[in-house]
């Protein structure tokens, strides 16, 4: 069975090179809540090293909050850093003869681009006039919808290390069960998310229910402690998959 494997990467955790190896796709932190033109191009050559691909993963311009705050934001001003965002980005990949491989947003960007029609609309807008064609993002949402209207093909992502809700959307990180802290249990996961197709969520009676799903390729955050050797299981499991 097919799966893509993927990380955040370019951010500043200092794992990059030792989680390259396990990975099939990357997406690259592009200036928003994280990185610059060295940042990119470091983690540009790891990933040609690797044979990994690359992708762009731009944020709201908020490097303080690291991206995971919600912004309120004029449109205009809004294209704009996603545009100098990607501006960076494919620069880098120019100076490498290196090809985007998809976009992917960031933190609280990926979760408003789900519920704002708006957001989405001026968003996709903007990535139309770049050359890639592939996006990442929530299966089942409105903007997989709007991005199929935009003639982008899509990949449906799961993550492994964090709990859903009932609506298939991801807890938010401040709440109780948001983050997996076992290994296991994120290899477990990815055994729902790919070959049972459900995404595993808690019901108001605390027992576990279902979402049927398709998923294309699965995040793993690279921002935990055990995240090489919990990409190392990972990389296994789909091995045996």
């Amino acid at each position: 069975m097919a799966i893509d494997f993927n990380a955040d990467l370019g951010e500043g955790y200092g794992n990059d090179a030792t989680l390259m190896p396990f990975l099939d796709s990357c997406s690259i932190a592009c200036g928003g809540h994280y990185g610059n033109a060295k940042s990119i191009e470091t983690a540009l050559d790891m990933a040609w090293t690797h044979e990994v691909k690359v992708g762009a993963h731009p944020s709201y311009p908020d490097p303080l909050h690291f991206g995971r705050q919600s912004m309120s934001i004029p449109l205009k001003a809004f294209q704009a850093a996603i545009e100098k965002q990607l501006d960076l980005f494919f620069n880098g990949l120019e100076k490498k003869s290196m090809r985007c491989h998809h976009i992917k947003a960031h933190g609280a960007l990926y979760s408003d681009l789900l519920s704002s029609q708006e957001l989405a609309g001026i968003y996709l807008e903007t990535l139309s006039n770049y050359p890639c064609t592939l996006l990442y993002t929530m299966p089942h949402s409105g903007f997989m919808k709007a991005a199929h209207a935009y003639s982008f093909k899509v990949f449906s992502e799961g993550f492994l290390d964090r709990g859903y809700n009932a609506q298939g959307n991801l807890i938010a990180r401040s709440s109780k069960n948001a983050q997996l802290e076992k290994t296991s249990d994120i290899v477990e996961q990815l055994i729902d998310l790919v070959v049972k197709k459900h995404i595993p969520y808690q019901n108001s009676q605390g027992e576990t229910a279902y979402i049927p799903t398709q998923i294309d390729t699965v995040c793993l955050h690279s921002d935990h402690p055990q995240a090489v050797e919990r990409a190392k299981a990972i990389r296994k499991a789909i091995s045996k998959i």
